[in-house]
């Protein structure tokens, strides 16, 4: 005779769970966030994530705790705005329903926990029933967020703001094989030199406010990088955009002139800007650089620095994130032809770095690396022939370029036959001690 169920053990272990529910929130929040890196949002989508996670406890623990039958469970109204969120930023559907696994696994587990203790157990057919409740139950929401979901996206998409975001997600992406096509749809060439703006609002507005702020923000920048057409505006939020803008290779961007030029026009939203960088290739990269600049900015927690240039912050930004790609593309603009994998250029950069780590003491360097002082100066000539620039002071981006020459070599180092041939310098034998 099999054993029977306890019709209150479920209520037990949901009134045991309940002063635990607010923790439980908060680190499944933070495990969601860890595990799937698509869903760490910044704060505003942050807090419509923790808003769905919360809403879906508290409705499960009092299913467990009235005994309520799961196969009626709706998904609260957190759980789909945070669906159809999600929908218009272009976050997979996968994504999402693989956090409500993990939210299931992790709620399970806390559940047998808490059932394991003698006062509030009710045999296995309890807590078979509790684990098919608690799959019952995410199954259905799973059911209701997955079609919020794909609503909102095709609604998403069949906008004119939302065909723009998406193809430009595809471009992004890289899955774009219709290069002409993406070009009427977006109304913006892709074969010119880009760079791309993030735009944000830091103080709340209303939308038609913000829509305001940011319409006056592209025609303010246009002129301010000397771009002579309009630029490639995609919101990505509801105080958020992106922009891109067909400018001059050849002509510098000056942050204090764009910083100035927002002042003028008293603007409140702040700026992160890419480097320029051309074609479809280009689009991409010029983007990744002013997202990686604005995460920077944020992270720097200075609402009083209203612009930012990836240049201003390059060594930071590459280095910390670990791009190879863009640490490969950071060697190539700091160091030129220096950054070529081959024998010759390796000592240039070895004895270039020796010396800037030698507060640019020739005497020093000589001594270190075992050299007669006049081979040292003859190499530092040919390491800035190379770089094309001086090595007045110590600069940090040079320092970091070569670091990332020694400890990454080939994975950032431009193949030996990409740079022409250069004259022959003193013999680059390495003879660096205590090194």
């Amino acid at each position: 005779m099999s054993e029977p169920v306890d019709p209150d053990a479920l209520r037990r272990i949901a009134e045991t769970l309940l002063p635990r529910r607010d923790r439980f929130i908060d680190e499944l929040v933070e495990a969601t966030k860890q595990e799937i890196p698509a869903l760490n949002h910044d704060d505003r989508l942050h807090g419509l994530l923790h808003a769905s996670i919360a809403e879906n406890t508290t409705l499960l623990v009092e299913m467990l705790r009235d005994g309520a039958d799961p196969q009626a469970t709706r998904a609260p109204a957190g759980a789909l705005g945070y669906a159809r969120r999600l929908a218009q930023s272009d976050v997979s559907l996968s994504a999402l329903l693989r956090a409500y696994r993990i939210g299931q696994a992790r709620f399970t587990t806390l559940c047998l926990q808490v059932a394991a203790r003698p006062e509030l157990a009710g045999g296995m057919p309890s807590l078979t029933v509790l684990v098919d409740g608690v799959a019952t139950f995410i199954d259905r929401v799973c059911e209701d967020v997955a079609k919020a979901y794909e609503q909102e996206r095709e609604r998403w998409v069949s906008t004119r703001s939302g065909l723009r975001q998406h193809w430009v997600s595809r471009l992004l992406a890289g899955s774009v094989q219709e290069v002409q096509r993406a070009e009427a749809v977006l109304e913006y060439r892709l074969d010119a030199t880009h760079l791309a703006v993030e735009v944000w609002i830091d103080d709340p507005l209303a939308p038609d406010e913000a829509l305001n702020v940011f319409v006056r923000t592209e025609h303010v920048l246009r002129g301010a990088v000397s771009s002579r057409s309009d630029g490639l505006v995609v919101p990505t939020g509801d105080r958020e955009v992106r922009m891109w803008f067909a400018v001059d290779p050849d002509r510098n961007v000056d942050a204090a002139v764009i910083a100035e030029a927002l002042r003028r026009a008293r603007l409140p939203g702040r700026v992160a800007l890419g480097a320029p960088a051309t074609g479809v290739d280009g689009f991409r990269r010029t983007h990744r650089l002013a997202a990686r600049t604005k995460l920077l900015a944020l992270s720097a927690g200075r609402p009083d620095s209203k612009v930012l240039l990836f240049e201003q912050v390059a060594p930071v930004a590459l280095l910390a994130a670990g791009d190879e790609v863009e640490i490969r593309a950071f060697v190539a603009a700091t160091l030129g032809t220096l950054g070529v994998d081959d024998t010759r250029r390796a000592g240039l950069r070895e004895t270039l770095q020796v010396f800037l780590e030698s507060n640019r003491s020739y005497a020093r360097t000589a001594q270190v690396m075992m050299l007669h002082r006049n081979t040292v100066h003859y190499r530092v000539q040919q390491a800035a022939k190379e770089c094309r620039r001086s090595f007045d002071d110590s600069p940090l981006d040079v320092l970091l370029a070569l670091a990332a020459c020694r400890w990454l070599g080939e994975a950032v180092l431009a193949p030996a036959d990409s740079a022409p041939v250069s004259p022959r310098t003193a013999p680059l034998v390495r003879h660096r001690s205590g090194r």
